[in-house]
């Protein structure tokens, strides 16, 4: 964008009236071309210097990882006659393998020295330690890396993708192992191919997961894609009359594809198609204790589900709202004496939505609000809204109550990011409305995830576990999760 009163031919400008505060005067300039990669905004210019106070610019329909950005630069003096940038807030939209995420950056400049007789004493310092560094060329930042004689170079070409050795703990009561240890393999590529696809892969024999994204496809969509197995049998038992049975216990084993196109709309709106295509495998409980004899499992088989999604995202603001249909196996379940139908037939539906801010405050400490509401019809224990996914409740067991509605609040706070650490606490809490019952139960949980600096040989130790606050429904409350212990290389 242009950052001084001598204008560029590539922007087309335009007087846009006196601004807010007095002696200033706005200025509105966009790209004569029409290029994506360059913004349109507008100036607020004091009328008597011709110095820009602020500026706000946006980019939509970007070609790459970054589907929008907004942004505010503001302008200050630090020193006599040094008239430069002084903060820049900035809202993005990124493509990562789990959809569009906003991203939010806030730099603020301070404690400035001219020319200032340390300061080449003060960047040999800094070349010469182990520190991350980034150096400014004509393709943009590029790694300023340190070699073995102390010299530092740039990286011509940035390295995309990486492997890493993992040591899981998977923490789920209803796994045969309540805690159990788990080896794996992990690759990353943010360039995949050459062509900005995204590729995340972890393999731990019996869990499996890759998550793959394409941010730019003809037409100005996109694609996403995630596939996931569970090859562990993890038994779920009913609740009825607000208690967890310890009766007609059922295992399951899962894999699921997922794909989504999406399509940005502009100013933040979005559209988005899906389809997710799930196998399950239901077996005897491993666990005798839970067995109920002559129990019919309900079909194993192949389930279809259609999503169709709307949502906005903009300064921190989302909102979000779905609907989907979908077909499992037709079919029984249950004891001779009360034998269940598959309800409708198989056929069930979804709906939902859900709002959410993220608030910076001082300290670089981030808060995180959201409510969310859901619902649907034609389900039963083994399909249904559980506290598993969208709205689901930290340390609450998975399929602990089958519900046709749900209300959810999160609350969570991000503290302060530094070197390898980075940590998110958030406090959930649901009402559900049992399809056995219709009574409504409600849950509290508190949730840690983050990454956290490794050890021994370790490069980074990522965390995500919950614990169980409150239920209504007693025997559900644990703590599940996994640990994992990463060697990047």
């Amino acid at each position: 964008a242009p950052v001084a009163l001598s204008l560029t031919e590539r922007y087309h400008y335009e007087d846009g009236g006196p601004g807010m505060t007095p002696g200033s005067r706005r200025l509105n300039f966009a790209a004569v071309d029409k290029d994506p990669l360059l913004p349109e905004g507008e100036l607020l210019v004091d009328e008597r210097t011709g110095r820009i106070l602020e500026e706000r610019s946006s980019r939509t329909d970007l070609p790459g990882t970054v589907k929008s950005e907004r942004r505010v630069l503001t302008y200050g003096e630090p020193a006599p006659g040094l008239w430069r940038v002084m903060k820049i807030e900035t809202f993005e939209r990124w493509m990562t393998s789990n959809g569009v995420t906003q991203v939010q950056r806030n730099l603020t400049y301070g404690d400035f020295r001219i020319n200032d007789p340390e300061f080449e004493a003060r960047r040999q310092s800094a070349r010469s330690s182990d520190g991350t560094m980034l150096k400014q060329t004509l393709e943009g930042l590029r790694y300023f890396n340190l070699k073995q004689d102390g010299q530092r170079y740039v990286e011509q070409k940035p390295k995309t993708s990486g492997r890493a050795l993992a040591g899981i703990l998977l923490v789920d009561p209803g796994l045969q192992m309540p805690v159990m240890p788990l080896g794996g393999l992990v690759y990353f590529d943010f360039n995949a191919f050459g062509k900005g696809i995204q590729l995340n892969a972890i393999t731990a024999i019996v869990f499996n997961q890759v998550q793959m994204s394409v941010p730019r496809l003809p037409g100005g969509f996109d694609l996403s894609a995630s596939f996931r197995t569970l090859l562990l049998p993890s038994t779920e038992r009913p609740v009825k009359n607000g208690k967890l049975q310890d009766r007609d216990g059922v295992a399951r084993q899962f894999g699921y594809l997922s794909t989504t196109v999406g399509h940005d709309l502009g100013l933040g709106f979005r559209l988005e198609g899906s389809g997710r295509f799930e196998y399950d495998r239901f077996s005897e409980a491993r666990e005798e204790k839970y067995r109920t004899p002559n129990y019919t499992l309900p079909p194993s088989g192949l389930s279809r589900e259609w999503r169709g999604d709307v949502s906005w995202q903009a300064r921190g603001f989302q909102l979000r709202s779905y609907l989907s249909t979908g077909h499992r196996p037709e079919g029984s379940y249950g004891t001779p004496a009360e034998l269940q139908q598959v309800p409708d037939e198989g056929d069930f539906r979804r709906w939902g939505g859900a709002m959410a801010y993220d608030h910076r405050m001082t300290g670089n400490w981030w808060l995180h609000g959201e409510l969310g509401v859901a619902g649907g019809r034609g389900f039963d224990r083994f399909t249904s809204m559980g506290l598993g996914g969208e709205g689901g409740v930290a340390g609450i067991r998975a399929g602990s109550i089958a519900a046709d509605r749900m209300q959810w609040a999160k609350a969570g706070v991000v503290l302060p990011t530094g070197g390898n650490f980075r940590l998110t606490m958030t406090l959930d809490h649901a009402r559900a409305r049992s399809v056995d019952d219709q009574q409504t139960y409600r849950f509290t949980g508190l949730g840690v995830a983050g990454d956290l600096p490794g050890f021994w040989w370790f490069t980074a130790v990522r965390v995500n576990l919950g614990g169980g606050l409150q239920s209504d429904v007693p025997g559900v409350r644990t703590v599940n999760g996994f640990v994992a212990l990463l060697r990047v290389f």
